[in-house]
């Protein structure tokens, strides 16, 4: 079961938030995180992290400092993580740890925006999400039309996004905190892992969850679990309405999410079969939030970005007044 996220507060309202990308998060301590990979058989992981084998900084695309490995998560913070990535950890933490598993030379794209409607009014805010993958690149050509179109992010040809992950991380400077984790895995074909190895390895992690199924759509089966809770951190299970209603759409071509009152912590997993053999996975898709209080976090900031702005006008409405008290009219 996954337990209840006190780390932010909650409420019971509906709120609609813009977002990038697709990924996701889960649990950790203080410690290497190399741990937090799940195995998906008896051997192989979910993901092979790469703590402390980052690559060197003049490979870097992003021009930042390497990334200080092996990356450490916040040993206070509860409730469930993946890669270490924990809800209410601090955006320099998070995307250490993810530039510590993807490489210090994975392509780091910034996202201005991530909330949708948020008046920030004078104030400059920094970057409010990641989206950062790693794969195999080559540079772009620009001769022709076609050339054009295959350029990627980074202005690089991405020939296979083994793995992408997406950070939210809206605050004012210096506050930026992790409410959202989007993260999906491209396997090659000799690397695809089984289902069951997929689906047991997540429950031993999260627990059994409260919902599975399985659809066909144009790129064929899809796999679908979610761990759902309430705001009280109770598991949801039939014939509570939330246990649909909480569901949320983890597609990495998402430019929305909308959260629903009642609904507390979830993970969403989507597994993409094999077309060629449905009992193994090209794809595996998991994204992490807590509804209910990141509709509050996003009604807290929005307060904060306005009571900023009001002492801003108060300021500069004392200085005006002692200026202008010289002038001679």
């Amino acid at each position: 079961m996954i337990p209840n996220h006190p780390s932010f507060r909650t409420s019971s309202r509906t709120a609609i938030l813009a977002a990038a990308g697709l990924m996701i998060a889960a649990c950790g301590g203080e410690e290497d995180t190399s741990s937090a990979a799940a195995a998906t058989d008896g051997s192989r992981p979910v993901a092979e992290t790469r703590a402390g084998a980052a690559k060197p900084a003049a490979a870097d695309p992003n021009a930042l400092p390497a990334p200080k490995c092996p990356a450490k998560t916040d040993k206070g913070l509860p409730g469930p993580d993946i890669l270490g990535l924990k809800l209410g950890m601090s955006k320099d933490m998070a995307l250490n740890i993810v530039r510590c598993h993807l490489g210090a030379d994975a392509f780091i794209d910034p996202q201005r925006n991530w909330i949708h409607g948020l008046k920030s009014h004078q104030l400059e805010l920094g970057p409010q999400a990641f989206m950062v993958q790693q794969g195999e690149t080559s540079a772009c050509n620009f001769r022709t039309f076609n050339d054009m179109q295959k350029c990627g992010p980074g202005n690089r040809v991405w020939a296979h996004v083994s793995e992408k992950i997406t950070l939210a991380t809206p605050g004012v400077p210096g506050r930026e905190t992790l409410v959202g984790v989007w993260r999906t895995q491209n396997f090659k074909p000799d690397e695809m892992p089984a289902v069951e190895s997929l689906v047991s390895a997540l429950t031993q992690k999260y627990g059994a969850p409260q919902f599975r199924d399985k659809r066909e759509n144009r790129r064929g089966d899809l796999s679908r679990l979610r761990w759902i809770t309430d705001v009280n951190g109770q598991p949801v299970t039939d014939p509570n309405p939330l246990l649909r209603r909480c569901g949320f759409n983890i597609d990495g071509r998402m430019n929305s999410l909308s959260w629903s009152e009642g609904c507390g912590l979830n993970l969403a997993v989507e597994i993409m079969h094999s077309p060629d053999n449905p009992a193994l996975a090209k794809e595996l898709s998991i994204g992490m939030l807590h509804q209910d209080n990141l509709f509050q976090y996003g009604n807290d900031l929005q307060a904060e970005l306005n009571e900023i702005e009001e002492k801003r006008r108060a300021e500069e409405l004392e200085r005006a007044k002692k200026s202008g008290s010289d002038i001679a009219l």
